[in-house]
């Protein structure tokens, strides 16, 4: 098997702290690579020892290895700054933030490396991450990296390995110098101890692949990492307050390795077996363990309430209350709030929004007429006057505001909570037909979307490849009742590189209500390069999660010309959330009838 290895260490990024650990990170890696018999041809080493890092460098670097078409497996590594933006890392480059080109995005690269013809791609991020409003980097646009050699058949495996578990912005460091000071090499120290077969409990025997050869394998990679980095910054006495649990989204199969060892190095439960990846049931992928972090709380939930189990939920979140006391009060009072239903279940025009922590301003929809209810400013009915559901603005008191679908039937919940815009959830309106589609556990349900809801704010709704088939099996039994639903679900299939389940989800929408949203066709590889009036029954113009916008650039997607851009007036929040700028660019094109 032929490897290649990109290795990017970017210590001074503009005018942030220089991070010392980053050369030492990149020497290890390389040494590593050398160890592990990659051709030196192969071994591309960026950094900023010699001068700045541009984006053109990583890209050539890449171009190079792909159109050789003969590597097998490609690991590209970066240490340096980091920042969450939408719900996407962006690794920045010498010249960020001032240059908002200068940066990898990472997300958008994912789905072009998906193409690239290459069997194996493997990106592995030692960031030290900051909230983007810290450095002014909300800005930022970044560069895919990988060339756009356009869709085919057949994507393969992409795994991500993360130093800092993508959670929502608002808990992010904000101070850099902090984030600077808490950075070490702790994680890549970690991961070449693991490359380097220095711990035989997570070495696998793969008879299939070199009976004579040891492997260190993607899955229980992830979940040694998550622990021994966990106790290494505990032996360091890292501040708490800027470190967080390292995460991985593996789509590789069981028979995917990153490492190479003599057969000696094997660990002492020997051959893999069948069923879930050996190992991860070492390291906490059993639903009865107690997790050690915020995100394993999280998916540990999810997937008793997958299992139809919340009583496995409720014994859980009890069990480590004493140990995790502010990451178990966050999940239970997002998740309470999200699963409290809140004002009218119908209104007489058989449609409406109904808000929760926040009041409506105006509100502006060229093809539905919309009328306050009550004096409060916070529910409107909605009459659809054509079409399978109608693009309405909402704007709020502070000037903020967001476009969504208003679907005949539906009743559309919009929740705040100190100024975000939380969570959006559709039911169906309490004298529709469609009510009867619901089943019998209606509580059941209920608290599954807002389990899904809030750990998608937290950054953890990743689904495990097992979780898969119980997801669509219980979004079957929600189908036509919650749109959302179908949108969280489609970017965890996409996670997990399901195209099929996605276009399940797409289809079961048009079946059932006669549209398609946004974020799912984007998903589906199923919109047109432009996106305007053209585009019947897709709701609305743009992505309705903020993480979508990442994506546009990869799947060869343009707004129209009138919001071309309108991502530099996104307010942080997990669904496209506007500022006053935003909204009146959107209400003059809305107007005009340009989208």
């Amino acid at each position: 098997m032929q490897r290649a290895a990109i290795l990017i260490g970017v210590s001074k990024t503009g005018n942030l702290q220089r991070l010392q650990a980053v050369a030492s990170g990149v020497q290890a890696m390389e040494q590593w690579a050398l160890d592990q018999n990659l051709e030196r041809d192969l071994i591309k080493v960026i950094t900023d020892g010699t001068g700045r890092v541009d984006v053109q460098q990583i890209k050539d670097a890449i171009e190079q290895v792909v159109e050789r078409a003969t590597v097998d497996q490609l690991i590209v590594y970066f240490a340096g700054h980091g920042v969450n933006i939408r719900y996407g890392e962006y690794w920045l480059l010498s010249r960020a933030p001032e240059d908002t080109q200068a940066a990898v995005n990472v997300e958008g690269s994912v789905v072009l490396a998906r193409q690239c013809g290459i069997p194996h791609v493997v990106l592995i991020s030692d960031a030290c991450r900051t909230a983007a409003e810290g450095i002014q980097s909300q800005y930022v646009t970044g560069s895919e990296v990988f060339p756009n050699t356009g869709a085919s058949g057949l994507e393969r495996a992409v795994d991500l390995f993360f130093a800092c578990t993508l959670g929502k912005p608002a808990l992010e460091v904000k101070d850099p110098a902090d984030a600077a000071r808490g950075y070490q090499a702790v994680y890549t120290e970690a991961l070449v101890d693991a490359l380097q077969g220095n711990d035989s409990s997570i070495i696998d025997q793969l008879p299939e692949v070199d009976p004579t050869k040891a492997f260190v394998r993607p899955w229980p990679l992830k979940r040694y990492l998550q622990a021994e980095v966990r106790r290494r910054l505990a032996e360091a006495r890292v501040d708490a307050a800027v470190t967080q649990t390292p995460d991985a989204r593996i789509t590789s199969d069981e028979r995917a390795w990153l490492a190479c060892l003599p057969l000696s190095r094997r660990g002492p439960s020997g051959v893999l077996r069948g069923g879930l990846p050996r190992g991860t049931e070492t390291y906490g992928l059993n639903e009865h363990a107690e997790p050690d972090t915020l995100s394993g709380m999280w998916r540990s939930v999810l997937r008793n309430d997958l299992a139809g189990r919340r009583d496995l939920s409720a014994q859980l979140l009890e069990a480590t209350s004493w140990r995790h006391a502010r990451e178990t009060t966050l999940l239970t009072t997002s998740l309470a709030r999200s699963a409290a239903a809140f004002g009218p279940d119908h209104f007489p025009t058989g449609c409406g929004f109904k808000l929760r922590g926040a009041r409506i301003r105006d509100v502006y929809s060229p093809k539905a007429s919309c009328e306050p209810v009550g004096a409060r400013g916070d529910s409107l009915q909605i009459r659809v006057r054509e079409g399978p559901a109608a693009n309405v603005l909402l704007t709020f008191q502070d000037g903020n505001g967001v476009v969504l679908p208003a679907i005949p039937d539906f009743v559309t919940a919009i929740t705040f909570e100190d100024g975000e815009l939380e969570t959006v959830t559709y039911e169906p309106t309490g004298r529709s037909p469609r009510r009867r589609e619901w089943p019998g556990e209606i509580e059941e349900l209920r608290h599954l979307r807002a389990v899904i809801a809030s750990s998608a704010r937290f950054g953890a709704f990743q689904l495990e490849p097992d979780d898969a088939d119980r997801l669509a099996s219980r979004m079957q039994d929600a189908k036509n009742v919650d749109p959302a639903m179908a949108l969280y679900a489609a970017y965890a299939y996409h996670d997990l590189n399901r195209r099929d389940r996605i276009e399940s989800l797409q289809q079961d929408l048009q079946n059932g209500l006669g549209l398609r949203l946004f974020d799912i066709a984007l998903l589906a590889r199923s919109l047109p390069g432009s996106c305007g009036l053209a585009n019947n029954g897709v709701f609305p113009f743009f992505p309705l999660l903020a993480q979508g916008w990442a994506l546009l650039r990869a799947h060869r997607v343009s707004l129209p010309a009138p919001v071309a851009g309108i991502e530099r007036h996104l307010v942080p929040s997990l669904w496209t959330f506007l500022d006053a700028t935003g909204v009146q660019k959107i209400r003059a094109a809305m107007r005009a009838g340009e989208v």
